[in-house]
């Protein structure tokens, strides 16, 4: 171990930096429980030697070298020295990230190496280290995390890393919340010494670090296994975790250049030591102080960072009735609290100590009622053992109700039996059984705590009509099945194989020599089919069968029979019933245009011949056939007003409600002359817009387009949507049947009467308001020139 000096004492004026902490509390001095002030400085020239005083490591961490000659604002080891605050926080950015956090070894003057690291509150079970032990060191038990060394006056080298912990959360190491700090020495442990091979060198078993989250190998022996061997002692900030009664083992201070930067010095000795704390010190970068806990005293503030304001603070006080009376005893001497910075109320507590006893009084007077009772009788409620305890004063019996006895290792009846008699169902692919409670400590699963469960298991599959092996099929894969074997005659045409059958194994499918019979079997086994006269005189053995010669009359075979070369032989789609889209040919469905043949510019459609485009084959969808091509209809998602209907997608006036009279014609809701009124056209032909059009007769133009002048045009009517009451299309235009005339100029022949000549597929409409008389004219007129 090092030799440590007894610090000669403080300047008799210091000048104390202010610290520049999210909390700046009164500066306050750090006394150990034994009285003496800590810091102790053992060298007789500090600030000098870096491994000699803590204030040569704080005067550097501030930047000033060598540290040894800082003039201006410093931390000062004694004056500034602080307890707390143990726990901290990781700030974050300005883009929500969590920032880095940088550790600086500054001093080791140990004879230890010992390890300094971070973990998350509340889960200090599991650590993880900054700065490490003999890793990366040599066999002398030197580490390669080493504090700066001396070059000439000034200080050089030394050893930080910076962590990040955005990353770390992202990681799940860092939980997000507040996190504190610890040093493990080897002190009393396996390899505790300071000389020798990993001697000296501090192990965590229960550090975690590395991406693959396992143990670290601190003290480089290339494995994690041995880490316990340098476990000795362990020291957190969190001062409620150190196992070392009320000493101190760590003090933290603050920066005066940046409010993010804390300096954390460490005693590893146990018990104090020589109280020098210049063992571990480190300079963590980027930290921020949730609070800075200081003793707590009556002002009115919460002073050491628990959320509570002047709690537990006291000022001795007499009684009033006696005051002659004080010292006499502890609850002779009573005490002022419970307000606003000040010692009030009255001096409570006035009775001479006595024998603890549980009636909810502090007899004893150590300020706390009903304890000290000494060991209490046991009891029990029900059948179920306990012990009495006091509870406000009274004594009761602490043990637990009878309950339902379940698998876990308890008497929960209380009937002094632990999980007697509990079964539960179990199963197995074979079925089901019962298996009983065997309680295993430390389970991790409930189905480890049953044994013995009685449910069928699987066995050898053999042909017995059962599924003993239980894969849900009987008698499969059982052995000797399979194999060729002979007709049980002993003649044998055809080879079967052995098969499982009702629980025996028997040959299925071998086959004996018989008669050749007309049946498109070789039936004796020569190789050849149906061969000789199978058949009796007069028929002949054709497909399979022995056929009839046909009578040659018009039914000359059979229902079900078709002649063919003169013998009657089964008809194939006789008893065939094929879908829509089939037709039955030679017994057999196939599609209607099977052996169909189209001219040129034609394909075949449900059986039959039609024009190779969408005209005859149509559109799909809600699509339109026009102009030769499947289109979206033109007044798709247009609405005209009242009174509008759409052509090809620009809307126009109706016609729906305009009458024109008997010899006028309604056109975009304006009525207009018929201009084939007064036209006469020879043979019968039409007249369209007042010329003479060839016939349209024995022209077919199919449902989506009409004959004009002999040819076929596209059905005006396609790309027209009506939208008023009752309206429907007609040559183009939007009518109201019985009410409108609206024609295609197509219906006036040169008698001057309305139209007879009809384009094939479409329907004339009546004219409207005119006289009976002039109707049965129309009608004999029309009738007279269609039979020319």
């Amino acid at each position: 171990m090092k030799q440590k000096r007894l610090f000669a004492g403080l300047a008799a004026a210091a000048t104390v930096a202010a610290l520049v902490w999210a909390i700046s509390p009164a500066t306050a001095v750090v006394n150990q429980v034994n009285g003496q002030l800590i810091p102790v400085s053992t060298a007789t020239n500090c600030p000098g030697i870096l491994d000699k005083c803590l204030q040569t490591a704080l005067n550097f961490g501030e930047g000033y070298n060598p540290p040894n000659k800082a003039t201006g604002p410093k931390v000062d080891a004694i004056m500034d020295a602080h307890t707390g605050p143990g726990v901290f926080l990781v700030p974050k950015n300005a883009s929500g990230q969590f920032v880095n956090v940088s550790f600086r070894l500054l001093q080791e003057g140990a004879g230890f190496e010992n390890i300094f690291g971070w973990y998350n509150t509340g889960s200090p079970q599991i650590r993880y280290p900054a700065i490490l032990s003999c890793a990366f060191g040599k066999k002398t038990g030197a580490s390669g995390f080493e504090p700066p060394y001396y070059s000439g006056n000034k200080l050089a080298g030394g050893y930080k890393v910076t962590i990040n912990f955005q990353s770390e959360f992202n990681k799940g190491r860092y939980k997000g919340g507040q996190i504190g700090f610890y040093l493990i020495s080897p002190e009393g442990a396996p390899n505790g010494k300071v000389s020798g091979y990993r001697q000296g060198c501090a192990t965590d078993p229960s550090d975690r670090y590395y991406s693959n989250n396992t143990g670290v190998d601190d003290d480089n022996t290339g494995s994690a296994n041995d880490d316990h061997l340098g476990f000795g002692r362990i020291y957190f900030t969190e001062s409620k975790l150190n196992n070392d009664g009320n000493y101190v083992h760590y003090l933290i201070y603050g920066s005066t250049k940046s409010s993010t930067t804390f300096y954390f010095a460490f005693e590893d000795l146990f018990r104090g030591g020589d109280n020098d704390f210049d063992d571990t010190a480190v300079q963590v970068e980027g930290l921020k102080a949730a609070c800075l806990p200081d003793q707590e005293v009556c002002n009115g503030k919460d002073d050491n960072c628990d959320g509570k304001i002047d709690e537990n603070l006291f000022q001795d006080c007499y009684s009033a009735k006696d005051p002659k009376t004080a010292g006499v005893g502890l609850c002779m001497k009573g005490k002022r609290a419970c307000t606003g910075g000040k010692f009030t109320g009255q001096c409570v507590g006035e009775v001479v100590p006595g024998t603890e006893k549980c009636d909810g009084k502090d007899n004893d007077c150590n300020g706390v009622p009903d304890d000290n009772l000494g060991t209490l009788p046991p009891c029990s409620v029900g059948g179920c053992s306990g012990t009495m305890v006091c509870v406000k004063g009274k004594m009761v019996c602490a043990a637990p109700k009878p309950s339902t006895e379940i698998c876990d290792g308890k008497d929960n009846d209380c009937n002094t039996q632990i999980d007697e008699k509990l079964t539960r169902i179990c199963v197995s692919k074979c079925g089901t059984g019962v298996e009983t409670c065997k309680f295993v400590s430390g389970s991790p699963t409930d189905a480890k705590n049953w044994t013995n469960c009685s449910a069928p298991t699987s066995a050898a599959e053999k042909c017995d009509g059962v599924d003993n092996d239980c894969d849900g099929v009987v008698d499969n894969g059982v052995p000797g099945t399979g194999l060729p074997c002979d007709h049980p005659s002993g003649q044998t045409c055809a080879k079967g194989k052995t098969a499982c059958v009702g629980g025996s194994v028997i040959c299925v499918g071998a086959t004996p020599g018989l008669t050749e019979v007309c049946d498109c079997k070789d039936n004796d086994c020569d190789k050849q089919i149906d061969e000789g006269t199978p058949c009796p005189v007069g028929t002949k053995c054709i497909n399979c069968g022995c056929r009839l010669p046909c009578t040659g009359q018009e039914f000359g075979c059979p229902k079900g029979f078709a002649c063919a070369n003169g013998y009657c032989v089964p008809d194939n789609c006789a008893k065939v019933t094929c879908p829509k889209n089939q037709k039955c040919v030679g017994g057999q469905c196939v599609p209607l245009c099977s052996g169909v043949n189209c001219g040129p510019g034609q394909v075949c459609k449900d059986g039959f011949c039609v024009e190779d485009s969408c005209y005859g084959q149509g559109c799909t969808g809600q699509q339109i056939c026009y102009k030769g091509k499947c289109i979206d209809h033109p007044c798709k998602g247009i609405t005209c007003k009242t009174g509008e209907y759409c052509d090809r997608g620009t809307c126009r006036p109706t016609c729906g409600n305009v009458a024109c009279g008997a010899e006028g014609l309604c056109r975009d809701g304006v009525c207009i002359k018929n201009p084939c009124q007064d036209k006469v056209c020879k043979d019968g032909a039409p007249c369209h817009d007042g010329k003479c059009d060839a016939p349209c007769t024995g022209v077919n133009c199919g449902l989506r387009r009409m004959c004009r002048d002999g040819k076929c045009i596209d059905n005006p009517c396609q790309v027209v949507k009506c939208y008023g009451p009752g309206e429907s299309c007609k040559y183009g235009q939007c009518i109201v049947e019985g009410y409108t005339y609206s024609g295609d100029v197509v219906d006036a022949l040169a008698s001057g009467g309305f139209g007879c000549a009809v384009p094939p597929g479409q329907e004339t409409p009546p004219p409207v308001h005119l006289t009976f008389w002039l109707l049965l004219a129309a009608v004999a007129l029309c009738a007279r020139r269609q039979g020319r």
